[in-house]
């Protein structure tokens, strides 16, 4: 039934509240993130109201996060301008939908460094890699070079902001 309901009602916040004292459906159901919390009897009306009040403040940011994202969206779609996030570790690489448009491939493909390599115009695939080693090295990473799209040239500027975690590049 709450696999129906989450199916149906997505964005809604769920509780439980029960009066069983074998919770393991509830535990799994807030694992699975099809509910947000659960209450069993007796119920504590203070809890209670603390748990739906905590509820509300959550429904309201993720509504908020979702309205931000959007408008981020529509922002870089309007300026022609994209972002994207690089897992050195994982070599993973996220995209936005813009940057996806930008360089004329498929939204939600998997990335790497390498396949972003791959889009870049041979004349400059040295000097990218260079600026990119040196960047992991401290240097800044600020460049603009040539991608090919489609068998079209086209000019892309970069900045990178890298993030360093227990003196490790990890972003």
């Amino acid at each position: 039934l709450l696999k129906r309901i989450v199916a149906l009602f997505p964005q809604t916040i769920r509780m439980i509240l029960t009066g069983y004292s074998n919770i393991k459906s509830a535990i799994d159901a807030i694992n699975l993130g099809h509910a947000y919390h659960y209450l069993t009897k007796p119920w504590d009306g203070v809890l209670l109201r603390k748990t739906l009040d905590n509820a509300l403040e959550a429904a309201s940011l993720e509504k908020e996060a979702l309205e931000i994202k959007s408008a981020l969206i529509k922002a870089q779609k309007i300026a022609g301008v994209g972002s994207w996030r690089l897992d050195i570790q994982e070599n993973d690489l996220k995209w936005s939908d813009e940057v996806y448009h930008i360089f004329g491939t498929e939204k939600g493909n998997p990335l790497t460094y390498e396949d972003f390599l791959s889009f870049i115009h041979p004349d400059d695939r040295k000097f990218v890699e260079s600026r990119w080693d040196a960047a992991l090295k401290g240097a800044p990473y600020d460049i603009e070079h040539r991608i090919l799209v489609n068998n079209k040239v086209k000019w892309v500027r970069e900045r990178a902001e890298l993030k360093v975690e227990n003196n490790e590049m990890v972003q």
